[in-house]
């Protein structure tokens, strides 16, 4: 079913160490190509519909994005911490729009002109990085392959991937989301990324839950006109 989105590349594949590397170095810098890179080494999606995922359909409470697939419907696609971390910095203050964006404010494109200036600016913080030759889609299919040669189903990998099947609300979407979200903490842990201490998480949580209380307190409690 999916093999038109994911044909064999294994001389192509990178190891998770170093994709590892490049999500490292990416978070160096905040030029626009290694803001989409530290977004691309954590998910196995097309770089071009990450760059283009409105951050008006960010579902910041389920944690998930909407990317556009193949056949132009969006579907929704799972963020781990790191992902997740990822995606705030690459969407920095701006509520609409394409998540990644050029200096003109469009969607970054994701042409060889793009993949030279990443490596570029990834050479020029870590030159290791250039030691072994890489590209947007072999990191999307070295990730892809990784996650469904260790166990991951290849429905949610595809949905993982952006190019699975539909689910409308209710308990399938829910289920789906949280097998593709252990897919993702999975990659995170397989890239080699310490993961945040959970009593950070679960401050976080608190103060979240305090601000929605105190604002939906306070509009309650607002005197009518």
């Amino acid at each position: 079913m999916f093999n038109e989105h994911y044909q064999s590349t294994a001389s192509l594949d990178r190891t998770p160490e170093q994709i590892a590397m490049l999500h490292r170095t990416s978070k160096l810098s905040i030029e626009p190509p290694a803001l989409l890179m530290r977004i691309v080494t954590l998910l196995p999606c097309s770089a071009a519909s990450v760059a283009a995922a409105p951050i008006e359909h960010i579902d910041w409470l389920q944690g998930t994005i909407k990317l556009q697939d193949p056949s132009g419907e969006m579907t929704e696609v799972a963020l781990g911490y790191d992902a997740a971390a990822a995606v705030v910095a690459a969407a920095g203050t701006r509520k609409r729009g394409p998540l990644v964006i050029d200096t003109y404010g469009n969607a970054l494109s994701c042409d060889e002109d793009t993949e030279d200036y990443a490596k570029e600016i990834l050479a020029e913080q870590a030159p290791t990085t250039g030691t072994f030759d890489w590209s947007l889609s072999a990191i999307r299919e070295s990730i892809f392959t990784q996650l469904t040669d260790h166990g991951t189903s290849m429905l949610v990998a595809a949905a993982q991937a952006g190019v699975g099947p539909k689910w409308t609300d209710g308990e399938q979407r829910e289920d789906m989301l949280l097998n593709q979200r252990a897919a993702a903490d999975w990659w995170t842990y397989r890239m080699g990324l310490r993961p945040p201490s959970p009593f950070a998480l679960a401050h976080a949580v608190r103060r979240i839950t305090i601000v929605d209380h105190v604002i939906g307190t306070g509009l309650r409690q607002r005197p009518s006109n």
